[in-house]
């Protein structure tokens, strides 16, 4: 089985929208999606930092990928503010994290400093948008390029 690293930011309605499909895509390699059927509503803000930084808590706590679904549905889905601390609490209560303690660990210096780290070294993979996926030596850019993903997983590209 390989491994795809997504690279995202909340900020992203692409991202958005491939987040979902590569999920399922994670869930059910051979099924496509005959469309997405995804609601879509422009957020209130794009401040995204807090947001991301829960991805990396929740990501700690073996919850990353329910906090990726519902953090995209609450920005993009239901249009919410990313920077919102109601917004945060809601999407933790949903992945099962205690609110308090996410607002807490999303501003401690480790995490911070994670987030960083993690920023540094997409750079450094030549990340430079998103949403990308790299696996092995391939990358690809842009919710469109999903198809091409998935051909390259199932060793046809």
């Amino acid at each position: 089985m390989k491994t795809v690293d997504f690279y995202f930011d909340f900020m992203s309605p692409f991202a958005y929208l491939a987040a979902n499909r590569l999920l399922e895509l994670s869930r059910r390699l051979r099924r496509r999606a005959k469309r997405y059927g995804m609601s879509f509503n422009f957020p209130k803000s794009l401040d995204t930092a807090r947001l991301n930084r829960g991805c990396l808590v929740a990501k700690s706590r073996g919850r990353g990928d329910v906090f990726l679904e519902r953090a995209f549905d609450a920005v993009w889905g239901q249009g919410g503010d990313p920077a919102e601390s109601a917004l945060l609490r809601r999407v933790a209560e949903a992945c099962e994290i205690q609110p308090e303690s996410i607002e807490r660990d999303i501003d401690s210096p480790e995490t911070t400093g994670e987030y960083e780290k993690e920023n540094l070294e997409a750079q450094g993979r030549g990340v430079f948008g998103v949403p990308i996926f790299l696996v092995d030596d391939q990358i690809y850019w842009g919710n469109d390029r999903i198809e091409f993903l998935e051909e390259y997983l199932r060793g046809e590209a």
